[in-house]
């Protein structure tokens, strides 16, 4: 009874070290994911922040000196396809000048 006793208190002691290394693991888990939320609540700012100054700041102008329009690329093959980027609003009647977006990766 003795030995049992022994083995069962061994035993509590083992769970009571591997429930507070459980424990660690889990507070800084924890906090990670507390300074990534606040690091991705700055960068969600900054995007809204740049978006508002684009919005602002309006079209951009082309060498004809007219406003540009946005439109997305329909042409199939072209390596552009699917992308969006400001024109000449004259097209290739004016100045035919594009500015593209970055392209998504």
């Amino acid at each position: 009874l003795e030995a049992q006793l022994r083995g069962a208190e061994t035993l509590f002691e083992e769970l009571q070290q591997k429930k507070a290394t459980k424990e660690a693991e889990v507070k800084a888990a924890k906090e990670r994911l507390e300074s990534l939320q606040a690091e991705n609540a700055d960068l969600e700012a900054q995007i809204e922040a740049v978006k508002v100054e684009a919005q602002v700041a309006g079209p951009p102008f082309c060498q004809c000196g007219l406003e540009m329009v946005r439109r997305e690329c329909t042409d199939l093959v072209s390596p552009h396809y699917g992308e969006w980027c400001w024109r000449c609003l004259k097209g290739s009647a004016g100045c035919g000048q594009r500015i593209w977006d970055e392209p998504k990766t």
